[in-house]
C-alpha cells in the first residue's frame, strides 16, 4: 500500500491500484480477485476508466493480470518504485567524452570532398540582349508605353516580341518602324506596318474622310448640273426620254 501512495501516474490510475492493493495479500505474492463492479464503487469510478487504468498498470509494470476461465481474474499487485536494470543484464560500453581541445567537425567538410548542394541548382537562364537592328529609343519608348498602360512584360514576353518582330521585318529595316506604331496607337502588341496612302504609313482614316459642307457642296453642284443639261435639251427641243437628267444623275452616282 505505501509504495502504491510514492508512484507519479495518473490519478485515476492511483486509484485503481490502492484500491487493488488494500484487497491485495502480501503473503500471497500481492494477489487479489476484486470484480471489475467492485472495482468501481471502491474507486468511485466508471467501468471504462477502470478498464483503462487496469490496461495501463499492466503497461507500467505495477500489476500483471491472470484470467481464469469461469473464475474471474487474479490480480497481481507489485508497484514499482525504481526501474533497476536486471542481475543478468549485460554491462553497456562506456564512450569516452572528446577531449576539451578537439576541433568541432559539425557541419564541415573535408577538403578532398566538395559539397553536394541538397538540391540541384537550376540552369542560370540567358540574359535579355536586345538586337543591333532595334534602336534603344524606340526599344525603350514601348516598354515605357507599356509600362503606362500597367502591361509592363516580363523577360519571356519581351523575347517573344524580339521573336515576332523578327518574323514581321526578316532584314530589321523595319523594326523601329513598328515600335514605333505601336507606341504611337497605344498598341501592347507589335504588328505589320500599315500600308502607305499619300506618302503616310495606313489609309485613310475615318477622321480624314471628307465631312459635313463639302459632301454636301459637291453634291450641290452636281444637282446644278443636271438641272442645266435639261433646260439645254428642252431649249435645243430634244423630246424626251430624259437623256440629260440621266446622264447627270450617272454622274452623281459615280462621284
Amino acid at each position: 500500500m505505501t509504495a502504491a501512495w510514492a508512484l507519479d501516474i495518473k490519478p485515476t490510475d492511483k486509484l485503481v491500484l490502492l484500491a487493488l492493493a488494500d484487497w491485495a495479500n502480501e503473503s500471497d505474492g500481492g494477489r487479489c480477485w476484486p470484480s471489475i463492479k467492485k472495482l468501481c464503487e471502491r474507486s468511485s469510478l466508471c467501468e471504462r476508466a477502470v478498464q483503462s487504468a487496469l490496461n495501463r498498470l499492466c503497461d507500467g509494470d505495477h500489476i500483471h493480470r491472470q484470467m481464469n476461465a469461469g473464475k474471474g481474474t487474479n490480480y497481481y499487485v507489485h508497484p514499482r518504485i525504481k526501474c533497476t536494470p536486471a542481475n543478468a543484464a549485460p554491462p553497456h560500453d562506456m564512450h569516452l567524452t572528446p577531449a576539451l581541445n578537439a576541433p568541432n567537425t559539425l557541419g564541415t567538410v573535408s577538403k578532398d570532398k566538395k559539397a553536394t548542394p541538397p538540391y540541384p541548382s537550376a540552369k542560370a537562364k540567358p540574359a535579355f540582349v536586345l538586337p543591333d537592328c532595334i534602336s534603344p529609343d524606340a526599344w525603350a519608348g514601348f516598354l515605357e508605353m507599356r509600362k503606362r498602360k500597367r502591361a509592363n512584360p516580363t523577360e519571356r514576353a519581351k523575347q517573344l516580341i524580339i521573336d515576332k518582330l523578327a518574323k514581321l521585318s526578316p532584314d530589321g529595316s523595319d523594326c523601329n518602324a513598328i515600335l514605333d506604331q505601336s507606341t504611337e496607337h497605344g498598341w501592347t502588341g507589335v504588328f505589320k506596318l500599315k500600308e502607305e496612302h499619300n506618302g503616310q504609313h495606313g489609309s485613310m482614316g475615318r477622321n480624314d474622310r471628307p465631312r459635313g459642307g463639302v459632301v454636301f457642296n459637291a453634291v450641290r453642284e452636281l444637282y446644278a448640273e443636271a438641272v442645266a443639261a435639261e433646260e439645254a435639251e428642252a431649249l435645243t427641243g430634244i423630246d424626251g426620254d430624259n437623256r440629260g437628267t440621266g446622264l447627270a444623275l450617272q454622274s452623281v452616282a459615280r462621284h
